[in-house]
């Protein structure tokens, strides 16, 4: 993406804050959002970084300040949330999806398995990574809660299944 303002064999110690600046200005009129950009920024960056480490004569850029807006939290609403069960129901018809009489048991599974941990996701709020390392021992099925070790934030937390998980 930055070759599109700056040209393709263009020595990296003639790259200057103009090119910088032109590639923003591009990408932004291309509709790319504040995040997109700054990723793209320090994905350059670092490139310029390894080069230099590298021995390669490289400008010494100032990149511009994106700010990111934290932004508000967005969830899906229900008719959102039963489209996107109704596209996973594990007795879907589709493109690419044996018919059901022909569909063995690891199919049968496997569908089954990705429209539970969307349900168990939709329902708890976990991410995909604490609820695939759940251990048996860490679920209460009699009081219906699921005791989820958070590594990020480092603690345990308890869950309340709500109906659909219980299931």
């Amino acid at each position: 993406a930055i070759t599109t303002v700056i040209a393709a064999g263009t020595p990296l110690e003639m790259v200057c804050a103009d090119n910088i600046e032109e590639f923003c200005r591009a990408r932004k009129a291309e509709g790319i959002g504040p995040q997109s950009l700054k990723h793209a920024l320090n994905i350059f960056g670092g490139a310029l970084k390894l080069a230099k480490r590298q021995g390669y004569r490289v400008p010494d850029l100032a990149f511009p300040s994106i700010k990111v807006s934290a932004g508000r939290l967005r969830y899906l609403t229900v008719d959102e949330e039963r489209a996107l069960l109704r596209e996973l129901d594990p007795d879907r018809q589709g493109r690419g999806l044996p018919k059901d009489s022909r569909r063995g048991p690891e199919i049968r599974a496997g569908l089954q398995d990705l429209h539970d941990l969307v349900t168990i996701l939709l329902d708890t709020g976990a991410r995909c990574g604490e609820i695939t390392r759940l251990e048996w021992h860490q679920i209460d099925l009699e009081g219906r809660l699921i005791r989820l070790w958070r590594p990020k934030v480092r603690n345990e937390v308890l869950i309340f299944m709500t109906g659909r998980v219980f299931d």
